[in-house]
């Protein structure tokens, strides 16, 4: 039944469709009133629409036809309103149509300026500076080069009880380039280097296939080095993989956390074709993971090919590159207790070229427990004073961070006044604030009593000239064409002779053998110098054994990443600004197609408004028919159907 008035209609068969009219009528008004309040300024935007058409045509030339029969296009549904304030691009939604319309152009506009900027430089390379406080960091768009690096310490002192204390800095680290591939010798570079049978999988490189070849007796793999990744990035896993047309094989990456316990892993697709297809997935590591490896993995007893196996940072696999690195020791040499950092902003540095800038000392227990004075009391605390001239002679005053215990107190020049746990040093003198709660009686037995229970004790401070040393072997860094990735490492690198024993104990053991990574022995034939693998066995943490007494070998080891913290790094190196511009023109052309949809979506809504406003309105005092009134409402209901 139509629901339109007729001429015909008699009264009962009117009513209802009256009231459904008003019905329809109350809903539009409600809708109308949306509309309103949702642009409030709409008409003025129509009387512009024309001075805004010219600046339109120039962007976007597509959509003129649009304008020209502006009046003969209409919206679908009343559901658009809400869709044309919402962007899939941005994925937001804003308050008005014009929110949206403006800040595209914004960006537009943006982008065309950096863009003819970049384009000036096109055919250049050029050199960018960045700050690297986490110990991965991605890097895209780098050309082969070498990378400039200046190291400062940090110190932290919001640590936990431990064994180490409650304050750690800098020490020896490795800084590791690495390329777009993370994963080493995926494709037989090197061999099968790098890579690990397991129970019931043993790996072969075939070289008529040019591939690694896995035998299975079950469902097993074999496994690549372990690595470290980032937990906080996205990476993608890809391998080439040939099977044998009824078994499944397929490459995957495996999770692991920083005690090297496995979590879980994420696999690529199954291949069974006996012609080579692509292993892929989305790897996305979970929040405790730090270091991965990856699996080549069999289902069932059977043989299968791997080549060109990828895990590189993105959400597509790309084109396979060779495992790329280099390499750099950071070996603080004996006597020097640590990169730190001050309160005040003064650092230990290494410089680019090898130099070590010693700013700073840290002094261990420094005869604190014995001869204090009562200096100040405050409601909470009381200041303690003692001459420390004997024990601090290089020492600047206001500055520095002292650690008693594992309570730390913080250098502040205001420990007159301020009721905190604070010390200051002035003219050879250290005064300390410290809490009555700690204290057995409020008196310097009472602080002595405390200090002997804490046992060591330690101040890092600045010193009045800096000292400087050459560091050994710190070899050039450089990065690599596309993505490059920085790697910091808790590891060293030495090299010594093997005892009577056949043993050799690491340089500092306070820095303790977490896992070893390589020892090599060393061959001097005239004036060439190689390293072969050698057979080993590890004593315990501060020793390497099973070697052969007299022979010279390059040992790496990593020690617990706990017993240090993360450099801040300065690196300058190049880039290729044309990738750089094509990333940009990728964006322009996104936010130019935003853009588009923005006013393709206003211009059936304009439409829409005129028709509203063309709609003449029945005076308050008309006597309008029941024809008339039907007709009124059906004209109304045809502009938003």
């Amino acid at each position: 039944m139509s629901n339109k008035l007729l001429p015909s209609d008699k009264l009962k068969e009117a009513y209802p469709k009256i009231n459904d009219m008003i019905d329809r009528i109350d809903n539009l008004v409600g809708q109308t009133d949306k509309l309103k309040e949702a642009y409030p300024k709409i008409n003025d935007r129509i009387d512009n629409l024309v001075g805004q058409t010219d600046k339109l045509k120039e962007a976007y030339p597509k959509i003129n036809d649009r304008i020209d029969n502006l009046v003969g296009q209409t919206g679908d549904s009343n559901t658009e309103i809400v869709d044309a304030r919402y962007s899939s691009v941005k994925s937001k939604t804003f308050t008005v149509l014009k929110d949206r319309l403006d800040e595209a152009e914004t960006d537009t506009q943006s982008l065309d300026t950096r863009t003819t900027d970049l384009e000036n430089r096109l055919d250049t390379v050029e050199k960018t500076t960045i700050t690297i406080s986490d110990r991965i960091h991605h890097i895209a768009n780098t050309i082969y080069g070498q990378v400039s690096v200046e190291l400062s310490g940090v110190t932290r002192t919001n640590l936990v009880k431990s064994s180490n204390s409650g304050v750690k800095s800098t020490v020896s680290t490795r800084l590791k380039v690495v390329g777009k591939n993370l994963v080493r010798n995926g494709n037989g570079e090197e061999g099968l280097n790098y890579w690990y049978d397991t129970v019931n999988a043993t790996g072969t490189w075939d070289t008529n296939e040019k591939a690694f070849k896995v035998v299975s007796a079950a469902n097993a793999n074999v496994v690549s080095d372990l690595f470290k990744i980032s937990p906080s990035k996205q990476y993608t896993i890809s391998a080439k993989v040939k099977s044998d047309g009824v078994n499944d094989s397929f490459v995957a990456v495996q999770w692991y956390d920083k005690a090297g316990n496995f979590i879980s892993s994420t696999q690529g697709n199954k291949v069974t074709s006996t012609t080579y297809a692509t292993s892929t997935n989305l790897a996305t590591p979970p929040k405790n993971a730090v270091i991965a490896k990856i699996s080549l993995f069999n289902v069932n007893a059977h043989t299968a090919y791997f080549k060109e196996v990828q895990l590189e940072e993105g959400t597509t696999a790309t084109e396979y590159e060779p495992y790329k690195e280099s390499v750099a020791y950071i070996t603080l040499p004996e006597g020097v207790d640590g990169l730190h950092s001050l309160p005040n902003g003064v650092k230990d540095k290494v410089s680019d070229d090898g130099e070590l800038i010693k700013r700073t000392k840290k002094r261990n227990d420094i005869h604190l427990q014995t001869a204090w004075s009562v200096d100040l009391e405050l409601t909470n605390t009381i200041r303690f004073s003692k001459n420390i001239s004997a024990d601090a002679t290089t020492l600047i005053s206001r500055s520095g961070i002292l650690q008693i215990g594992d309570v730390i107190f913080n250098f502040n020049d205001n420990t007159i006044n301020k009721d905190e746990e604070l010390f200051d040093i002035y003219d050879d003198i250290i005064y300390i604030r410290v809490n009555k709660s700690r204290l057995s009686t409020l008196d310097s037995a009472g602080l002595e009593a405390w200090l002997q229970a804490q046992g060591s004790s330690a101040l890092i401070y600045q010193l009045q000239t800096p000292k400087y040393y050459e560091l050994v072997g710190v070899e050039d860094l450089y990065t690599f064409d596309g993505e490059t990735t920085v790697i910091i490492e808790p590891a060293i690198k030495f090299e010594a002779i093997a005892d009577s024993n056949g043993q050799i104990a690491i340089p500092n053991p306070e820095l303790p053998i977490d896992f070893i990574e390589s020892v090599k022995e060393k061959i001097v034939d005239g004036d060439s110098i190689s390293y072969i693998d050698a057979s080993y066995s590890q004593v315990d943490d501060t020793t390497i054994g099973g070697l052969t007494y007299g022979k010279k070998y390059r040992i790496v080891y990593h020690y617990p990443a706990e017993l240090t913290t993360g450099p801040i790094i300065e690196a300058t190196y190049e880039i290729n600004t044309a990738a750089t511009i094509v990333g940009l023109l990728d964006v322009q052309r996104r936010l130019e197609k935003e853009l588009g949809s923005v006013w393709v979506t206003l211009l059936p809504l304009a439409d829409k408004e005129l028709q509203m406003y063309a709609i003449s309105t029945i005076p308050d005092t008309s006597t309008a028919t029941t024809q008339e009134l039907g007709d009124k409402i059906n004209e109304l209901i045809n502009v938003w159907k």
